[in-house]
């Protein structure tokens, strides 16, 4: 009866919420039905097969395309699509979802990296994808090996199965001790290692091949050897798949392919899901604007997110460039970070700055010898970028958020190329 009727309450939040423009409501919604009943999150997991994916980077857009897959072989699949990753956001999609008598229910849920270790246990998942980990708001979040350490001591003594990037170190340190039938290793690209120079083990410098193996000559801590491969003919099927840009989303892509192929998803029917799959959650949405300019917006929050994005951005050199750059709290509030991106490298000609910290990005990029100009809102930002016909508006989080919801009453969304 407590569950019921917290459950109530947090729908009427939601109605509330929505009502009075205060938010989508899935926050508000799960942190009234918490507060009215602290077992409620374990109460509605139960009887639930339920996936988590988790990552610092990656993980809403590895969701979106396992949940996809999945519903092509199962009825009314939960997931948190719209990125509510903390345990407000979990429990309200697992409430919120439909029932169906005698079907058996599925969830794909994106956890916040920091947040997993609390709610594994009340979740109590069948199977976990672990993607990357990487420097992300360090005022809140502390020090990556830290979250690792954390996953580490969260798998002990489970039965969870789990699929993990095997190019990552503190991914292999935080799942090493897990017997090999619960464990399957994914060898995933990536051009990001400055989160990752010394060993978990034994602390010393990690030595890195061209394809983004490591060994530790010190203790032998090495790259494991992929139990899940995937062929060059495989791994272009799943890019000419995805509608989605970038090397990074081709990584997040396998993810969630091998996850599809372990929950009995056919390959055919996977890819054919992800030709539907055209943004996510406002990430890498295209708009075409009034006077026949398009503009496609990124999120870039941490230095490996910023990296990815401006080596994607460097393929069509002559675009215009707009960053929106915040620093509040769920930004992270300190912008030091800047620094360990390459904007040095980065093919940059037209470039505008808007945000809070707007004077934070102009001193990094003039270090960076990049010719720039500064607006005081978004709309400027446009007027100062006229003679583009296409711009790459990348925003950090917060500035995403507010974007994102403006972008669509702007312009028209338009399909991604692949």
């Amino acid at each position: 009866m407590r569950y019921l009727f917290a459950c109530i309450a947090g729908h009427l939040a939601f109605f509330l919420s929505r009502l009075f423009g205060r938010g989508s409501g899935e926050q508000i919604q799960g942190r009234v039905i918490d507060l009215l009943c602290p077992q409620a999150l374990r109460i509605a997991a139960k009887d639930v097969r339920i996936i988590i994916v988790s990552a610092t980077n990656g993980k809403t857009t590895t969701t979106r395309l396992l949940a996809s897959a999945l519903g092509q072989v199962h009825a009314n699949v939960i997931s948190n699509a719209l990125g509510a990753n903390q345990r407000a956001g979990v429990l309200a999609a697992l409430v919120s979802a439909k029932k169906t008598p005698g079907v058996a229910r599925w969830a794909v849920l994106e956890v916040d990296e920091r947040s997993l270790p609390g709610m594994f246990d009340e979740l109590h998942p069948e199977l976990l994808v672990l993607g990357n980990l990487s420097r992300d708001q360090l005022d809140r979040f502390g020090e990556v090996s830290s979250i690792s350490q954390s996953w580490k001591k969260m798998l002990e003594s489970t039965s969870v199965h789990v699929i993990a990037n095997g190019c990552d170190p503190h991914i292999v340190y935080a799942t090493s001790d897990l017997p090999s039938e619960q464990l399957s290793y994914v060898d995933l690209f990536s051009r990001w290692h400055d989160d990752a120079h010394t060993c978990p083990m034994c602390g010393e410098l990690l030595h890195w091949d061209a394809h983004s193996h490591f060994t530790s000559p010190t203790c032998g801590f090495t790259t494991p050897t992929s139990t899940m491969t995937i062929d060059d003919e495989t791994r272009e099927l799943i890019t000419d798949s995805l509608f989605l840009p970038g090397a990074w989303n081709v990584n997040n892509a396998i993810l969630a392919y091998q996850a599809a192929l372990l929950c009995d998803v056919e390959s055919e029917a996977t890819l054919t899901s992800w030709k539907e799959v055209r943004e996510v959650a406002g990430r890498n949405a295209i708009f075409h604007l009034d006077n026949e300019r398009s503009i496609q917006l990124f999120l870039a929050k941490n230095p490996a997110g910023w990296n990815e994005t401006l080596s994607h951005l460097t393929l069509s050199p002559g675009d215009a460039t707009i960053f929106a750059f915040n620093c509040n709290i769920a930004d992270g509030k300190d912008p030091s970070w800047l620094y360990d991106v390459d904007f040095e490298n980065a093919m940059l000609d037209n470039v505008v700055i808007f945000g809070e910290r707007k004077t934070d990005m102009q001193v990094r990029l003039a270090v960076a010898g990049k010719t720039i100009q500064l607006a005081d809102n978004f709309r400027e930002a446009l007027g100062l970028t006229s003679s583009a016909k296409h711009i790459n508006l990348v925003a950090s989080y917060t500035q995403f958020l507010t974007l994102s919801r403006v972008l669509p009453k702007m312009a028209t969304p338009q399909k991604v190329s692949p």
